[in-house]
């Protein structure tokens, strides 16, 4: 799952133009989810949180469904 999560926000980053982290609670917190929709999901995931993030992506950023893991 990092080198996935590494992949999309190198990928988002370039897209953007904009640097961006990740906390090692929110990597936890998409390593717990099931990903249903597979890595589109986790791809516009990535995208979202990258697009309203002041730079680094805390929990409180990602998804509602995703953070009720916690």
């Amino acid at each position: 799952m990092p080198h996935l999560v590494r992949f999309f926000l190198d990928m988002m980053e370039k897209e953007m133009g904009r640097r961006c982290s990740m906390t090692p609670a929110a990597l936890e917190l998409l390593d717990r989810w099931r990903w249903p929709g597979n890595v589109r999901e986790l791809e516009n995931e990535i995208r979202r949180t990258v697009a309203l993030s002041d730079g680094t992506i805390q929990p409180s950023d990602l998804s509602p469904q995703i953070r009720a893991q916690a």
